[in-house]
């Protein structure tokens, strides 16, 4: 939430990207919308992104995105989040 809030802060001055947010205890169908809609910097925990990216709910051509892990067993999500961002 807190890597978020700071990059709203800095997209605030550029009207034109459109940040979002993408974290587990959220409802997804909410999510899903707020990402077909279109962003251009997707803040995510790893699982979460794993989720959305696994049914589609994500076109990530175009998309930067920002991963938040502190945990070091994500180090298996965050390689099958590479393959399909390779595809």
């Amino acid at each position: 939430m807190q890597i978020h809030d700071v990059l709203s802060a800095l997209l605030r001055r550029f009207a034109w990207l459109v940040g979002g947010l993408v974290i587990g205890g959220e409802h997804r169908g909410h999510e899903k919308a707020r990402l077909r809609k279109g962003v251009a910097v997707l803040v995510a925990t790893p699982g979460r992104l794993l989720d959305h990216l696994q049914v589609g709910a994500l076109l990530h051509q175009g998309v930067g995105v920002l991963i938040h892990s502190r945990h070091s067993m994500t180090v298996g999500l965050l390689q099958q989040i590479g393959a399909k961002l390779s595809l």
